[in-house]
């Protein structure tokens, strides 16, 4: 918790920004202000899953006679004339049996009026009454209608100055039925309905009108149109209420305090959900032609099958590109309009019309807020492969929850404030990084990478902040090495060759102290100094520095056979290595400071190195070392007091990792030890005894000339009492 709490400190900052990024994306949510380019995204991503999602196929309940081009060419221009229309009308029902008929057209003018304009217009007399009855093609086409399953088109407008132009039929709802403020409902001021003599055969009519978004794309339908006081049905829902007996619309209205607005229409069984403007989504089957066409001309010719069209919802509009009737849709770019109403019929029967619920807006600020908020602290403080897959993952459930919802439910959420904003959050951070968190990385490298390899500088770069050059007090481990007889290889080459050969060794025992992540301290000629547990905290510095010295001395031994067979001096090196106690961090004069350690420790571990020699060994760990180390096999050398200290101490030759040493040597270890004791409890014979075990385990054993020579010396002239075993070092 504690380091939570530092790191929150260290990073408050980019917390508090990240969450200011954050909560603008929720205001925009909210509505209270608009970020420019999402609402673009958002219709792509509606577009997008209605593709997606779409059923495809074709729907074989309705089918619309096209206006087409070759029904143009076969009958002639548009309009064809009500006596036409007529039979084409009583052919439908009375030879096809269709099921429902529905005009994506309007009868704006009277066909009879215009008989007596061009009668007139060619200086002919009047026409006799009786002669006028029998070409009054409006009446003709009116009583086709009468008593039919049809429903007329018509259009409402709401351009200034908007004429009123013709009948409209009753409304299906009145202001009473459907108070105004229970929607957001604009008031629509013209039309352009059907002539009056259409109208009074007792067909229905439902208006043709679509919306288009900004972007000009059809993707909602009005089901019902405020205007005066009354609400007027949509060409598909009044269609689908002749299905259904001519049922009534019964407005569900939510009241819960929060809001009082129609969610939705109930027809008979069918529930019907609108938004605030009374409008329903399109529900589209597929891409453009995802119903049957056929042409309307086929019709009127006779070239259509008896049971093409039986029990079909039938619907007449055009596809010809000279009427005008062609629209951009979620789906498609072009797409005839009749085919909207055709997808809207279809989509009410199978109730898959989506939703676009209230509490949309709601969820969107908790889910920008949430799933935001969450990203702010996981990219805050995870490293950059792990903040690229939290982001991904953020990003994937959400789609995952929204599209769950639209294709288990129908609902249509919100997705592109989401998915935006934690793009936005992921490159903030990822920006941060680079430009804040990077210099700092950066500033890192350039003051410990001649220490320290480059993995723990990988590692510090994780959390710069925790790191520092002030000197500070820490128990570390210290290494040093020396060239042995380097005063006899000088004397052998010259100055280039001399700078060449030190220059390699010292280059081969850096590599090594790199790969078991020792930090670099200095080189004091052909002395090399490191140590272990600095700048990076290791609670295996002790043994990491014991594995580099034992790997030191083996690249020493390759070395030195390579520079004798290149003509070369062979050298020996000498390591000591203690542990304790020290101050670490950036220390020197005004002029000249380093990354370096000091102390009493460190000091021991400088003379732990100069009496390798003395003991013919490689290698000599300090007391302080030896238990920090339990996973080696060490060999105890002595008991001694080197110069500057008053204190005598313990000191060890590690011959390796007990894991990987055979049996025998760690037997012959053993015995030498135990030596070591009966010497130190001046148990001469005993102490000779295990010495010639020792030697007899053919196991190399340093020292053990030096120790003959001293248990015969004591034997000889036994110490004074209270002997300690401990030998004394008067030089460095």
């Amino acid at each position: 918790m504690l380091l939570f709490l530092r790191q929150f400190k260290l990073r408050w900052l980019q917390l508090a920004l990240g969450a200011a990024l954050v909560a603008g994306f929720a205001l925009h949510a909210a509505k209270i202000w608009t970020i420019p380019g999402i609402g673009v995204a958002e219709r792509n991503l509606y577009d997008a899953r209605m593709r997606w999602t779409m059923p495809g196929g074709s729907d074989d309940r309705v089918v619309i006679l096209d206006i087409d081009e070759a029904s143009l060419a076969e009958f002639g221009r548009w309009p064809w004339n009500r006596a036409r229309m007529a039979q084409i009308t009583q052919r439908l029902f009375d030879q096809y049996q269709i099921a429902s008929l529905g005009f994506d057209v309007v009868w704006a003018e009277a066909e009879t009026a215009q008989w007596h304009a061009l009668l007139a217009d060619a200086g002919a007399a009047p026409v006799p009454p009786a002669l006028l009855a029998q070409i009054d093609t409006d009446r003709a086409f009116a009583q086709s209608l009468t008593g039919r399953m049809a429903v007329l088109g018509y259009y409402f407008t709401n351009e200034s100055n908007a004429p009123a132009k013709n009948i409209l039929p009753r409304p299906a709802l009145t202001t009473r039925d459907l108070p105004i403020a229970a929607s957001a409902a604009p008031e629509w001021r013209g039309y352009t309905g059907n002539i009056a003599q259409l109208m009074a055969s007792g067909v229905n009519a439902g208006h043709t009108n679509s919306l288009r978004d900004v972007d000009g794309v059809i993707r909602r339908v009005p089901l019902l149109i405020r205007h005066g006081n009354g609400y007027y049905e949509s060409l598909s829902l009044a269609m689908v209420r002749q299905l259904f007996g001519g049922e009534p619309i019964k407005p569900v209205i939510a009241a819960n305090g929060a809001y009082n607005r129609v969610e939705a229409l109930e027809v008979g069984p069918l529930r019907l959900p609108v938004d605030a403007e009374l409008a329903a989504l399109v529900s589209f089957r597929g891409a453009s032609h995802s119903f049957r066409y056929i042409p309307l001309g086929d019709v009127l010719a006779g070239r259509v099958k008896p049971d093409a069209l039986l029990g079909k919802i039938v619907l007449i509009g055009t596809s010809a590109p000279g009427l005008g009737d062609n629209r951009a849709t979620a789906t498609d770019e072009i797409m005839p309009g009749v085919e909207v109403h055709a997808n809207m019929i279809a989509a009410m029967l199978d109730q898959q019309l989506r939703e676009q619920p209230d509490y949309a807006t709601g969820l969107d600020v908790a889910q920008v807020a949430g799933l935001g908020l969450l990203a702010v602290l996981v990219l805050a403080f995870a490293p950059p492969v792990v903040g690229l897959l939290a982001y991904v993952t953020l990003s994937g459930l959400a789609l995952w929850l929204n599209l769950n919802a639209w294709s288990q439910s129908n609902l249509v959420l919100p997705l592109a404030t989401v998915l935006i904003m934690l793009l936005a959050v992921y490159t903030f951070h990822a920006v941060w990084g680079f430009f804040v968190e990077g210099r700092a990385k950066r500033q890192l490298g350039a003051m410990f990478g001649q220490y320290v390899p480059p993995r723990l500088v990988a590692e510090m770069a994780k959390d710069p902040a925790n790191y520092s050059m002030e000197s500070r007090d820490a128990d570390l481990t210290v290494l040093f090495s020396d060239l042995r007889g380097f005063t006899g290889i000088s004397e052998q080459l010259n100055a280039r060759q001399l700078a060449a050969y030190i220059n390699e060794y010292l280059s081969r025992m850096s590599a090594v102290i790199a790969d078991h992540n020792g930090t670099l301290d200095k080189f004091i000629g052909d002395a090399i100094m490191a140590f272990w547990g600095a700048p990076v905290d290791d609670p295996e510095a002790a043994a990491g520095a014991v594995r580099a010295a034992l790997a030191m001395q083996r690249e020493a031994e390759r070395l030195s056979a390579e520079f004798i067979a290149a003509g070369l001096p062979e050298f020996k090196i000498g390591i000591g290595l203690n542990s304790g106690p020290m101050r670490v961090g950036d220390m020197g004069s005004k002029l000249r400071r380093a990354y370096t350690v000091m102390g009493d420790a460190v000091n021991l571990g400088s003379r732990l190195e100069g009496i390798t020699k003395s003991y013919g060994v490689g290698i000599i760990i300090g007391e302080a070392t030896r238990p920090q180390v339990p996973g080696f096999t060490c060999r105890l050398l002595d008991r001694v007091r080197v110069k500057g200290k008053e204190t005598a101490v313990e000191i060890f030759e590690p011959v390796g990792e007990t894991a990987t040493l055979d049996p025998a040597t760690c037997a012959a270890v053993a015995t030498w030890n135990a030596m070591m004791h009966a010497y130190f409890a001046a148990d001469w014979d005993h102490a000779e005894q295990l010495l010639e075990q020792a030697r007899a385990a053919g196991v190399p054993t340093p020292s053990a000339d030096l120790y003959a020579e001293r248990i015969r010396h004591w034997r000889a002239a036994p110490p004074p009492p209270g002997w300690d075993g401990v030998t004394t070092f008067t030089t460095k």
